[in-house]
């Protein structure tokens, strides 16, 4: 066995795991691992300017390719910084392994002036499925190997782990062991036959597909049973990628809207004249759990670590198990079964559903003639972003229009913050999004408010010569808020106004081409320019965000 420094061995661990990126910032507590990052031909390290965007990045990585996402931290307020992303990780359940090094094991003051050597632990604890400390060098391989196991087992998720300063500096006996872990599939299969029985016999199923489906790869087998039940498929919000959106028996998101959100009156009919619902992978909580907790036969499908509270929506039937090979079982005992009654009638009312609530989405952007009208805006945006495109959002007023204006075309192509909703998403997210597929368009749809959250990790694309199209929704406003002012406080508006800069200036300062829209009808041309660079390209467009929002 060789004598190498901690921080060596837990790059070497690294790339025994085959990580080939790190989203990171070095400072004095983990300069041991960046000294031996310096040597790996293997890693990638994306140097960024904040460290809650290293963990959005960690976190858009994960979801995009299934392995767990990096994010590297120095201790105290670098680690710190990163909690909001972890926790919106958590709720997305992406696998993420945030690595931060930590105060000496001999400071009188364990964590940056407080008495407390446990801080980091406790906080990371609650929005993580495991917490780890590395207090011998002899531990980082077991430790970090049983780290990486757990972000990737069963529903996935980030993991925290945290080594001291001198413990990383020490040296220790390490030999490289390449790493040969197969995760094993967990799979109840007792009740599969009970599900079977349940989905042959309904007379009109219907499918709720979640996020659980895109993180587990699913939405081909979601496809192929859907086909074979001809049961429509209902997508919440945070699974709004899990089936395309021209698929003959995808509803689509149900929710129709923005602030004022709503079920259409339709969903809620599909819904009540079903006999069965197969929930997949959807967390308890989003969208149509109202409905569906008082459906008289439910299963459940996901990876139920607790089932108390799945047992608010009363299932009949709770599948534990991994998403992909239970649906694949499900198809195999489906083998040679094909629903005939009302299959057509049934896809033929979906595709009528749709094309009603598009039609009449079209028909409240068409009435509204304000050229800074974000539905005017985004709706124009629609028509020229690629199909192909990877598209990062950020939450709030973009958000609440692109539920109906914008549709998938495969996993993973629309990108929020889901549920937990944290601001500065996108500008993150699409630099990962084009790390992980160079060859992808990306086009992040910023907020201004949210852009300037993240604003520095403009830097980051320009250093890393990415070609994104950073798209910043100008209202100089935080706009969603605003809005709820109008609507819930009788239109005292306080606090919610903001500055921006000369975006097309800010994009000039690092060397990047910056655009301003002033009309939608400038856009398609814009945006065929923007195109044609080669790097980083930020267009602000002006736009009224305090305008009504489409409802049926």
């Amino acid at each position: 066995m060789k004598r190498v420094s901690c921080g060596h061995a837990v790059v070497k661990c690294l790339e025994s795991e085959n990580v080939d990126t790190i989203f990171g910032q070095p400072g004095s507590h983990n300069l041991a691992i960046y000294d031996a990052l310096r040597e790996s031909r293997s890693i990638r390290h994306i140097n960024v300017k904040h460290e809650e965007n290293a963990a959005v990045m960690a976190d858009v990585y994960g979801r995009l390719t299934g392995k767990p996402g990096i994010c590297l931290t120095t201790a105290g307020p670098g680690a710190t910084h990163c909690v909001t992303a972890v926790a919106q990780a958590y709720a997305a359940r992406s696998p993420v392994v945030h690595l931060c090094g930590h105060c000496e094991t001999t400071s009188l003051l364990p964590f940056h002036g407080l008495y407390d050597p446990q801080f980091l632990m406790n906080v990371f604890q609650p929005v993580t499925k495991g917490c780890f400390s590395i207090q011998k060098g002899s531990m980082v391989a077991e430790i970090l190997g049983e780290a990486f196991s757990v972000a990737q087992r069963g529903k996935k998720g980030p993991v925290h782990i945290e080594i001291p300063k001198d413990i990383l500096e020490a040296e220790t006996e390490f030999e490289s062991d390449p790493r040969t872990r197969t995760l094993v599939s967990q799979v109840e299969t007792t009740l599969i036959p009970e599900a079977v029985k349940i989905l042959r016999d309904a007379k009109a199923p219907i499918l709720l597909a979640s996020q659980g489906v895109t993180r587990e790869f699913a939405s081909e087998e979601l496809d192929r049973l859907a086909e074979v039940l001809s049961a429509p498929i209902m997508t919440p919000w945070n699974g709004r990628s899990a089936i395309p959106f021209d698929h003959p028996l995808a509803f689509g998101f149900p929710i129709s809207g923005g602030l004022g959100q709503f079920i259409h009156p339709t969903f809620k009919e599909v819904i009540t004249e079903s006999d069965a619902v197969f929930v997949v992978g959807s967390d308890p909580g989003e969208a149509l759990y109202d409905f569906v907790k008082k459906h008289p036969v439910v299963i459940y499908l996901d990876h139920c670590e607790s089932t108390e509270s799945i047992q608010r929506v009363n299932p009949a039937l709770i599948l534990n198990g991994n998403i992909k090979e239970v649906l694949r079982l499900l198809l195999i005992e489906l083998e040679g079964y094909k629903f005939q009654e009302k299959a057509k009638e049934r896809a033929s009312k979906t595709i009528e559903t749709k094309n009603k609530i598009q039609k009449a989405v079209r028909e409240f952007i068409g009435r509204n003639k304000d050229p800074h009208h974000v539905g005017v805006v985004l709706a124009e945006l629609n028509k020229v972003i690629p199909e192909d495109a990877i598209i990062p959002s950020d939450p709030g007023i973009i958000d609440s229009w692109m539920f109906s204006l914008f549709h998938s075309h495969w996993p993973h192509n629309l990108l929020t913050g889901g549920r937990y909703g944290s601001m500065g998403f996108a500008l993150p997210a699409a630099i990962a999004s084009k790390l992980c597929f160079p060859e992808r368009p990306v086009v992040a749809l910023c907020g201004d408010g949210s852009f300037l959250m993240a604003s520095a990790e403009f830097g980051t694309a320009v250093e890393n010569r990415l070609k994104i199209i950073f798209v910043v929704l100008n209202d100089h406003h935080f706009g969603t808020i605003r809005k709820m002012q109008d609507m819930f406080y009788g239109g005292r508006s306080y606090g919610t106004e903001i500055h921006t800069p000369d975006f097309v200036r800010f994009a000039a300062s690092y060397g990047a081409k910056g655009f301003s829209v002033d009309h939608f009808s400038e856009i398609e041309d814009v945006f065929q320019e923007a195109s044609s660079e080669d790097g980083p390209v930020l267009i602000s467009i002006h736009i009224d965000s305090q305008v009504p929002l489409f409802s049926m």
